[in-house]
């Protein structure tokens, strides 16, 4: 196809065929295109890079899971370490009226 400003450019509406036969055109780039990326995908994920991020991933998600659990661990911690407190605070009033032991 010409370009617009060369001097023997004629314009030529699009026909039905012509529409048709660039809509697979098309359809058939993109598929090639995306069966060229999956493939590529495929090779660097079986690549040693590819494998040892897949372990990297799984080891940081791992450890996002431990820190997540020990942060919780430790509000409980603190929670109890707050409660013992406030019973050594109140025991002396608790003594007073034989609440307890």
């Amino acid at each position: 196809m010409r370009p617009m400003n060369d001097p023997n450019y004629r314009y030529s509406p699009w026909t039905p065929e012509r529409r048709k036969a660039a809509s697979l055109r098309a359809k058939a780039r993109w598929a090639e295109r995306k069966a060229r990326e999956t493939a590529e995908r495929e090779k660097e994920r079986k690549s040693a890079s590819g494998i040892l991020a897949a372990v990297r991933w799984e080891k940081s998600r791992e450890m996002s899971e431990l820190a997540r659990r020990w942060h919780s661990l430790k509000a409980e911690v603190e929670e109890i370490d707050a409660t013992l407190k406030l019973i050594e605070q109140i025991k002396p009033v608790l003594r007073k009226y034989q609440i307890g032991n």
